[in-house]
């Protein structure tokens, strides 16, 4: 009787699998009642994993502000509108002119200033940049309640304007500026609007609110607020992923070699199920004649096509004659960002088989083997 036998993808430390494994197992023996199943787990001795001497500084905390500003300009604008919805406005004093008219004034006459930031190119494009800002309605909904802001209103404003002004310079790609050119850019406009410059900047407390209450128009990077706090954290939760994939990549041998073990301690002849880079691994082991017994090749989310097409493929160049395989079905979603159809790069080798499960990424990367389609689609394959 032949066997199944499952190999995994990225980022798996547990040979129970609890993601995938048991509907797997559970999907397959209602299909086939009796066949025998295997799981072929690599990961724990093979997957990668972060030595402990490996403790990167935490990132510039500033330069993670202005990552944060180039997504989105005006995300400080809509943490401070938070802000002041939560307090009572301060009542204003009748006979002076009102803090968010100054403010605007103030504006008006840095657009009208040819020299302010002692750079002609960066000059030449400020006035646009005061108009675009003087546009958007949370620059009004600011200045309107620019009494309850206070002195956090101009250095916001100043945040935004440095970051419109760079972006009308390079359009879709901002130059590359001088180190501290952000910085004293903003001092300099902050200073003009009666703000306070960068180095007394509560960043910390603007990062905060914008995390805790995050707008829907507003995007801050997570990667900028993770490399804020250090990248340590961070790269111990994507190192089993990303590390997996580097690992595969650079010295894949150990973890095809243990596939190869998985496939040669059964007694008759093999269904290969791979998910990810574990479908990579399958196939540059059939690609190099090394697993004679497998009879059908089920890959799973993969990315096999997209390497070849980079010439990243580790068994076979782009250019390279396809060895002759056993049946290949490639199972592929949509929203999957992992997955690619492969027929486009192997013609009648591969037959591709599409399965929207309609969930997101990276959700649609999982969801395989919860869709009772896959089981229908593998009783057919799977004989």
């Amino acid at each position: 009787m032949p066997t199944i036998v499952f190999v995994h993808g990225i980022g798996v430390r547990d040979e129970a699998y609890p993601g995938i494994w048991p509907h797997l197992r559970a999907g397959l023996q209602r299909i086939h009642p009796g066949m025998p199943i295997e799981f072929c787990f690599w990961g724990g001795e093979h997957g990668a994993r972060l030595a402990d001497a490996t403790a990167p500084e935490p990132g510039d905390r500033r330069a993670e502000l202005w990552a944060a500003t180039f997504e989105d300009p005006v995300w400080a604008l809509v943490a401070l509108l938070e802000r002041a919805a939560q307090v009572p406005a301060p009542v204003p004093t009748p006979d002076r002119i009102p803090y968010g008219v100054r403010l605007r004034e103030r504006l008006i006459e840095l657009a009208d200033t040819a020299d302010v930031l002692a750079d002609r190119e960066l000059d030449a494009h400020l006035p646009a940049a005061v108009e675009d800002l003087l546009a958007m309605p949370v620059t009004n909904d600011c200045l309107s309640r620019a009494e309850a802001l206070g002195v956090e209103l101009p250095v916001a404003l100043s945040q935004a304007l440095v970051v419109l002004t760079v972006m009308r310079v390079g359009g879709d790609q901002p130059p590359v500026l001088a180190p501290g050119t952000l910085d004293r850019l903003h001092d300099v406009l902050s200073t003009a609007l009666g703000g306070r410059p960068m180095a007394r900047f509560s960043w910390l407390w603007t990062l905060a609110a914008r995390l805790l209450r995050p707008p829907a128009r507003a995007a801050l990077y997570p990667m900028s607020w993770s490399m804020a706090l250090g990248r340590e954290p961070l790269l111990r939760r994507v190192t089993p992923y990303l590390g997996d994939v580097l690992v595969y990549l650079s010295r894949g041998d150990a973890i095809r070699d243990e596939i190869v073990r998985a496939v040669e301690a059964q007694t008759g002849p093999v269904h290969l199920i791979a998910h990810s880079l574990g479908g990579i691994a399958c196939f540059d082991l059939l690609a190099h004649g090394r697993l004679p017994a497998v009879r059908t090749l089920v890959t799973v989310g993969t990315q096999i096509a997209y390497l070849h097409q980079i010439d990243a493929l580790p068994g076979l160049r782009r250019d390279g004659v396809l060895p002759t395989l056993p049946e290949w079905v490639n199972v592929y979603d949509r929203q999957d960002a992992l997955s690619f159809p492969a027929q486009p790069a192997f013609g009648s080798a591969v037959r591709d088989e599409r399965l929207d499960s309609g969930l997101p990424f990276p959700l649609a990367h999982q969801a395989y083997f919860r869709n009772e389609r896959f089981y229908r689609l593998l009783a057919d394959v799977v004989e």
